[in-house]
């Protein structure tokens, strides 16, 4: 959900509560029968749910955005599209790229055919933050067309450049999962299961 969204149910919410008070404190109640006041407070109470139920999609929304597909040889992201593996680059170093290049917008790309790619497993990322002034530089993965990542450098190294990573490794074939709850937890995960990130 972005900022103005959030501002928009937060002033209703709030005006909704402003005039109820208002309502109250001018006596008004007094000359209408308590079915109004019955109404105003299911207004508000209808907000307050609504939002609520808009955030818990929203954030399901982004929880299922974070999710990397990974093959021997690409990255599948339903937001950035199919992008190649680099030759030399990191697994764990390409999948922060794919995080930190999301902007969660609503344009979504078909999964590919299984001529084009077929993933050994996925990783669904409950919560990532990179560390201050580590940040991948040249990425171009969000190309509606799927191409080869233009050629980047991280400004920080693997080792220190995720400050918090969780979620899981979900196995494609065997239907497994592992939780991760740190960037090294992470690399462990990898590590036995793609040859780019040993």
């Amino acid at each position: 959900m972005k900022k103005s969204d959030i501002m928009v149910w937060v002033l209703g919410i709030v005006s909704a509560a402003a005039l109820l008070a208002l309502w109250c404190g001018l006596g008004l109640y007094h000359a209408q029968t308590h079915l109004g006041f019955g109404l105003a407070v299911s207004l508000g109470a209808g907000l307050v749910a609504t939002a609520l139920l808009v955030a818990r999609a929203e954030v399901r929304r982004r929880y299922r955005t974070r999710t990397v597909y990974v093959s021997d040889t690409h990255l599948f992201n339903p937001e950035l599209g199919l992008v190649p593996l680099r030759e030399g680059v990191k697994l764990q170093d390409a999948l922060a790229d794919a995080m930190e290049q999301l902007r969660y917008s609503f344009r979504t790309h078909d999964f590919p055919s299984d001529e084009q790619f077929v993933p050994r497993f996925v990783v669904r990322t409950a919560g990532y933050k990179a560390r201050r002034g580590c940040a991948v530089r040249g990425f171009s993965g969000r190309s509606a067309a799927p191409g080869p990542m233009e050629e980047g450098a991280t400004v920080c190294g693997t080792a220190a450049r995720q400050r918090q990573w969780c979620g899981e490794v979900a196995m494609m074939r065997s239907g497994g999962s592992v939780q991760f709850d740190t960037p090294e937890r992470l690399r462990a995960i990898l590590q036995p299961l793609h040859p780019a990130a040993r």
